[in-house]
């Protein structure tokens, strides 16, 4: 993406020096990085049994749910990063938003270049980079969504703003329904991290694909989510994933009513029931929640 008017370009896997064709600004494109993204887990033990590491996992991810701080958690897209506070209540669907949030992307590149990865650079390269992802996907443009979340994974070395990033890259694949895209992009990530963010952005993001892949996938995308709310911890960033995920599962397994349950706590979570419904209608591995909903009668109120 080009950091001075947005526009998204092609360029290969070596990077290099580029114009852009739209506004001819000179851009310098790194290569892209690859291989697998591990998290270091000091109780992975010779002598624990995977089964019994899995719920000593889940154990430390449900403690730092409980005592979840979105501003010192440099993961965390719930709460912005330092200096960024203005950018957290522009509003979704005015074209000025957009406007300033590629100027503050531009500018977090740029930092983050000059102090070669600074963590809180790369914190504002990865959180305004998912704003504007968000931004176009509300705008139905995906491909300017796409070259924000590929131009802030060029920009980032730290594993876990890669995986955030990669997941992010999955699941808009997912929504163009482009499958194996959505397995590439999600292929090198840690299934298994340590840290709630990172636990919640992949499963979001193998929720998403196994649901887009096709109906069989049901009871796998429960064992991922939770088959009820308080299964498996969340950080507070992901709550319309996990629950539009679990809507779509209890749907297609014919548990319509527990699959309305869960919506109608939702819809009393979030307050803007717009953007809520062009998120959820524009994804196609959500359409059984989305079924659901017409059902409940709730998305003739918004649309």
């Amino acid at each position: 993406m080009c950091h001075q008017c947005g526009a998204p370009f092609s360029v290969d896997d070596a990077g290099g020096n580029i114009r852009c064709e739209y506004c001819d600004s000179a851009l310098q494109v790194a290569p892209k990085r690859t291989g697998r993204i591990r998290f270091p887990d000091p109780s992975l033990t010779p002598d624990l049994s995977p089964q019994k590491h899995e719920k000593l996992r889940l154990k430390q991810l449900k403690k730092q749910r409980e005592h979840y701080d979105g501003k010192a958690n440099p993961y965390s897209y719930h709460k912005p990063p330092p200096g960024l506070d203005s950018l957290s209540g522009l509003p979704q669907f005015e074209p000025k938003t957009l406007e300033v949030l590629q100027k503050a992307f531009g500018v977090a590149i740029e930092a983050c270049k000059a102090s070669r990865g600074y963590v809180r650079d790369q914190r504002a390269v990865t959180w305004t980079a998912r704003r504007l992802g968000t931004l176009h996907n509300l705008a139905r443009d995906p491909q300017r969504a796409r070259a924000a979340y590929e131009t802030a994974l060029e920009g980032v070395i730290d594993p876990g703003y890669q995986q955030v990033l990669r997941c992010a890259l999955s699941r808009l694949a997912c929504r163009v329904d482009d499958v194996t895209s959505a397995e590439a992009w999600l292929e090198p990530c840690d299934p298994r991290p340590v840290i709630l963010d990172l636990d919640s952005a992949y499963r979001t993001a193998q929720a998403e694909l196994l649901l887009t892949r096709g109906e069989s996938a049901a009871e796998e995308v429960l064992v991922l989510l939770g088959e009820r709310r308080k299964d498996v911890p969340y950080d507070p960033s992901s709550v319309l994933m996990f629950f539009a995920g679990r809507v779509s599962a209890l749907e297609l397994l014919g548990r319509s009513k527990r699959a309305q349950d869960e919506w109608s706590e939702i819809v009393n979570r979030i307050d803007d029931q717009k953007f809520l419904y062009t998120i959820v209608s524009e994804n196609p591995g959500w359409k059984p929640a989305m079924q659901a909903w017409e059902r409940m009668g709730i998305s003739r109120e918004v649309r």
